[in-house]
């Protein structure tokens, strides 16, 4: 009987350690997305104000060229 509580003590021990390694898995790929998802959002924001800015331009630069023909 004690060789099989040792057996069973043995396993829990065993899925213990399982359960704790994926949840350690777990926890270092959702941080690693969540830093390549802020990441991206920064990148994105960037190109976004860049392109903001060149359109700006562009429209003043027509605007001027609009009114000086008039």
């Amino acid at each position: 009987a004690k060789a099989r509580v040792d057996a069973v003590l043995a396993k829990v021990e065993e899925a213990k350690t399982k359960a704790k390694q994926a949840a350690d898995t777990a926890r270092k790929a959702t941080a690693s997305f969540a830093l390549i998802g802020a990441l991206a959002l920064v990148i994105g924001a960037f190109i976004a104000s860049a392109a903001a800015a060149l359109g700006g331009k562009q429209r003043d630069e027509d605007e001027a060229l609009f009114l000086s023909k008039g």
